[in-house]
């Protein structure tokens, strides 16, 4: 039976390392064995040094997909989880960020006094 072990890197080693695949891709013939080269160097396996390579470009925008970093929810989304709360959400929500409008022209201290049924009506 093998024992699976697990090594953690520090966030500076992470870097460091995506850094050197990126500044070394040129002396070798294609980019995987830029990773082996430097995985063999600092300890680690070459698809987990692949997996922080192919993180660094996602981050970077050279390849599609999700990035680390989470942008701010924008108007829109906000709007529409408003819509999808129940009312008592939504009264607790726009208390919470003040300011932020509902729909154009909807303020919290409109729908402050509204049932539940006229909120309904609003959508």
């Amino acid at each position: 039976m093998t024992k699976q072990t697990s090594h953690k890197f520090s966030p500076e080693v992470r870097e460091r390392a995506v850094r050197m695949v990126f500044d070394h891709q040129t002396e070798h013939s294609s980019q995987w064995a830029t990773i082996t080269s430097i995985a063999s160097k600092i300890g680690c396996n070459p698809e987990t040094l692949r997996s922080w390579v192919r993180q660094a470009e996602r981050d970077e925008g050279k390849r599609p997909g999700l990035t680390w970093r989470r942008a701010p929810p924008s108007e829109a989304a906000w709007n529409a989880a408003i819509d999808a709360a129940p009312y008592h959400c939504q009264q607790a929500a726009l208390g919470h960020k003040a300011g932020r409008q509902k729909k154009p022209g909807l303020t919290a201290a409109k729908l402050e006094g509204l049932s539940e049924r006229e909120l309904v009506q609003l959508r």
